[in-house]
């Protein structure tokens, strides 16, 4: 072996352990073990994972006073302040129990809606019952589809929210109520 051979080599061993950690942090291992513990969510990083993700030795980085001790550092930092992993079927069952959950409230809603519309449906049946028994009561008449058109073109109705108020024909004087 060379003089210039033995430092590439060196640079080249350190490179793949550096990659392999970063690897690792990110949580998408090449090796095959490592990748399915990775999915089950029970990857953890340590010498001996970064080692064989590298396809190194872990001797390289295993023990205290080691030839990467920069590298060894770094692995123990990142195995201090790890975060937990989540694996993928946990990921799946959150998903899953907010679906079920936003399920069950388009669910309520729905019935909500449903709810005020047969509200909205009771209260115009109910305004236009009010409205038939003003139109009787001011001698307003309504016969049938031309005298109806013709009903609402000659009466103004005045609405004060919900109730009808007065009903006065165009053209007339207000009639009084009749009690």
């Amino acid at each position: 072996m060379s003089k210039e051979t033995a430092p590439r080599s060196r640079d080249r061993a350190q490179d793949d352990l550096r990659k392999a950690l970063d690897r690792l942090k990110s949580g998408i291992p090449q090796d095959p073990d490592l990748a399915c513990k990775a999915k089950a969510g029970k990857l953890r990083i340590n010498p001996t994972t970064v080692a064989k993700e590298a396809g190194r030795a872990r001797t390289l980085i295993g023990y205290d006073g080691c030839t990467y001790m920069n590298i060894r550092t770094e692995i123990l930092a990142t195995r201090e302040r790890a975060i937990p992993t989540v694996s993928f079927d946990q990921v799946v069952q959150t998903l899953r129990a907010d679906v079920s959950r936003l399920k069950e409230e388009v669910t309520v809603a729905m019935s909500r809606v449903a709810a005020m519309q047969l509200c909205m449906h009771a209260n115009i049946r109910k305004a236009e019952r009010r409205v038939a028994e003003i139109e009787r009561t001011h001698g307003v008449r309504r016969d049938g589809p031309v005298a109806e058109s013709v009903a609402a073109e000659s009466v103004v109705r005045k609405v004060a929210g919900s109730k009808v108020v007065s009903i006065v024909a165009k053209g007339s004087q207000r009639r009084p109520d009749r009690g």
